[in-house]
């Protein structure tokens, strides 16, 4: 495979390397499904959170489309596939903080991608960067107050997602908007 190939990479990142980390984590989920725990839940968000991503980026971005795939949008999403996947492993090895970091460049990440025009407004980026604030913000907070409390997890590793989904829903909504206008 060349790295001039246009078809070649995408399909490798979307095609092989999402599916590949997803069955890993269900794989990993699916062997302690009987003992539901504090981490366990938190590992089923984190696995909700990695299928909106892949849902989002072949519904809303057409990922499976080559010629709307650029390589700075492989490359974030890449990392984004990766992040997500090591924050699932982290928490798995009760690594907390780890994992919570891993989100949080995620959520960078996802702040910084290569939108089309047509999505990037101020409404956007506004409401999107008060949301990660908050993440972060309730993310210190658990920290420097030494909450230990394992069932605060959930709510901690919840949070994230809901801000996702409303990022996701929101750019639904201006593609459906967009569509409705032509």
């Amino acid at each position: 495979m060349r790295s001039g190939e246009k078809l070649a990479w995408p399909q490798f990142v979307y095609n092989l390397l999402y599916p590949a980390i997803l069955g890993s984590m269900l794989y990993d989920v699916l062997k302690e499904a009987f003992y539901l725990e504090a981490f366990g839940v938190a590992k089923l968000l984190v696995i909700a959170f990695y299928c909106l991503d892949y849902l989002h980026l072949h519904s809303h971005l057409k990922t499976n489309m080559p010629e709307s795939t650029t390589i700075p949008r492989m490359l974030i999403d890449s990392a984004i596939a990766v992040l997500i996947g090591v924050a699932y492993w982290q928490v798995s090895f009760e690594g907390f903080d780890r994992s919570m970091y891993c989100l949080l460049a995620v959520s960078i990440l996802i702040l910084a991608y290569p939108l089309p025009r047509y999505l990037r407004t101020w409404p956007y980026y506004g409401s999107n960067t008060v949301l990660l604030l908050l993440v972060f913000g309730m993310f210190l907070f658990v920290k420097l107050h030494g909450i230990t409390s394992s069932w605060c997890m959930p709510f901690v590793y919840g949070t994230p997602m809901a801000w996702y989904a409303f990022h996701v829903f929101w750019i639904s909504r201006r593609i459906g908007q967009r569509t409705a206008n032509n």
